[in-house]
C-alpha cells in the first residue's frame, strides 16, 4: 500500500520505557522513535506533532496497518517570535502545550484516555461500527530527547510520552497531511490504489457507512447510567475533517481517540439531543468528503458536475451503505431523505440529511 505524502524526514529508535500496551504488540518494542536528519527509518509528516512510519507494518484486524507515532517532536515554533534555531528537525520542547502534554510531544493523560478507547474496539477494530485506529502502546521518551529548557512562556513538568498506533493510511480526511482527500481527492484515490469507477463506487460505499457510523457513534454505544440516565461515546476535542484517515478500502477511521470520552444524557440534554447534536457537528464532514469523491467520480466519466443529480447520487448510495446497518436507516420522504437513527430509549431520532428541492 502507497500513500499519499513524501517521506520527507528520518528517524531512529532508542530505547524507553513501556508505560502502557494495547491489544497489538508495539511494532518498535520498547523503544521511542526521535527525530534524527540520519536515521534509518524515513517518515512521512502527519499534522503537527506526529509522523507516520510507512516501512514499519503490522497485520490486524484482516487489514495492513502503518505505524504512525504521536509525541515525535513538532517541526514549527509555539510562537513564531521564537524560531527553534538549533534544535534539529523536530522538537520535544519543555512547553506546557493545552495543559496536558508538551509542545511536540504527547501527554500521560491523552496517551492513556485514547488507550482505553481503543481497547473498547472488536476483533475488527470496530466500536458498534465506527472504525478506530488500534492503539499499541503508551511508551515514555527518555529524558535525554526532550529539551525540558526549550520553553516559551509555561512549562510542562510532567512526564512526556508518545502513543504508538496503528494507522491504515495517511490519508486524512481534510486537515493535516499533504495529500488530503477533501483537497485533492484524485490524487489520494491514486496513492489508496482505487484508479476506475467500480472500485470508487466500493469504495463510497464503505466511506458512507463507516462515516456514518462515527457521527451516530452516541447512539450505537449508549448504555444505562445508575440514575435511569445514558450515556455513550462522544467527542470533545475531535473533529472528522482532522481527526480520522481514510483506508485504502474507503473505511473512515477515527485516529485521534484522547477526546473521545463517556457522556451521559441530563436533564437539559437527553438522548435525542446527544444523538442529534453528534449528528451534527459531523454530518458536514462527511458529506465534503462524499462531495469530493463524486466530484472525481463525474469527471472520470466526463460528467459536468450538477446539484440535483449529486443530490440523488448521495441519497442513493446512503440507502445503499445503511441498508445493514442495525443502528440506522435511510428514509426516502417528501423532498428528501431522512437518517433514522435508533435511540437507548426507544424513540428513534431523524435527521435530515439530504434534500432534494
Amino acid at each position: 500500500m502507497s500513500v499519499a505524502g513524501a517521506a520527507s524526514e528520518r528517524a531512529r529508535a532508542v530505547d524507553a520505557t513501556v508505560r502502557a500496551r494495547g491489544v497489538v504488540a508495539p511494532p518498535l518494542g520498547p523503544r521511542a522513535l526521535v527525530p534524527d536528519a540520519d536515521g534509518p527509518l524515513a517518515c512521512v509528516p502527519d499534522g503537527n506533532r506526529s509522523v507516520i512510519v510507512p516501512s514499519v507494518t503490522v497485520e490486524h484486524a484482516g487489514r495492513r496497518f502503518l505505524l504512525s507515532v504521536k509525541g515525535a517532536g513538532a517541526s514549527a515554533p509555539a510562537y513564531d517570535a521564537f524560531p527553534l534555531d538549533g534544535v534539529g528537525p523536530r522538537v520535544i520542547a519543555g512547553e506546557s502545550w493545552m495543559g496536558d502534554a508538551p509542545y511536540g510531544g504527547q501527554g500521560e493523560r491523552g496517551a492513556l484516555d485514547a488507550l482505553a478507547v481503543a481497547a473498547l474496539a472488536d476483533d475488527a477494530s470496530t466500536i458498534a461500527g465506527a472504525c478506530v485506529c488500534p492503539v499499541a502502546a503508551v511508551v515514555e521518551v527518555p529524558e535525554a530527547h526532550v529539551r525540558r529548557d526549550c520553553f516559551w512562556y509555561r512549562r510542562f513538568r510532567g512526564p512526556v510520552v508518545q502513543e504508538h498506533r496503528l494507522v491504515p493510511s495517511d490519508v486524512r480526511l481534510f486537515h493535516g497531511t499533504e495529500g488530503a482527500l477533501g483537497r485533492d481527492p484524485a490524487r489520494a484515490l491514486a496513492a489508496l490504489g482505487v484508479r476506475d469507477v467500480e472500485a470508487l463506487d466500493a469504495f463510497i460505499e464503505r466511506f458512507l457507512a463507516t462515516g456514518v457510523a462515527a457521527i451516530t457513534l452516541w447512539a450505537r454505544t449508549a448504555r444505562p447510567t445508575a440514575d435511569g440516565g445514558f450515556e455513550g461515546l462522544d467527542y470533545d476535542d475531535v473533529w472528522l475533517d482532522k481527526d480520522a484517515l481514510v483506508a485504502p478500502d474507503g473505511s473512515l477511521f477515527l485516529v485521534d481517540l484522547e477526546s473521545i470520552e463517556w457522556t451521559p444524557t441530563t436533564a437539559r440534554a437527553g438522548a435525542a439531543a446527544r444523538i442529534a447534536k453528534q449528528l451534527d457537528r459531523n454530518y458536514y464532514d462527511v458529506m465534503y468528503g462524499l462531495d469530493a469523491l463524486l466530484g472525481v467520480r463525474d469527471a472520470w466519466l466526463d460528467r459536468a458536475p450538477d446539484r440535483d443529480a449529486r443530490r440523488a447520487s448521495a441519497a442513493a448510495r446512503l440507502a445503499l451503505a445503511l441498508a445493514p446497518d442495525p443502528f440506522v436507516c435511510a428514509l426516502e420522504v417528501d423532498g428528501g431523505l431522512d437518517l433514522e437513527v435508533r435511540a437507548p430509549d426507544g424513540a428513534p431520532v431523524r435527521a435530515r440529511v439530504i434534500d432534494r428541492r
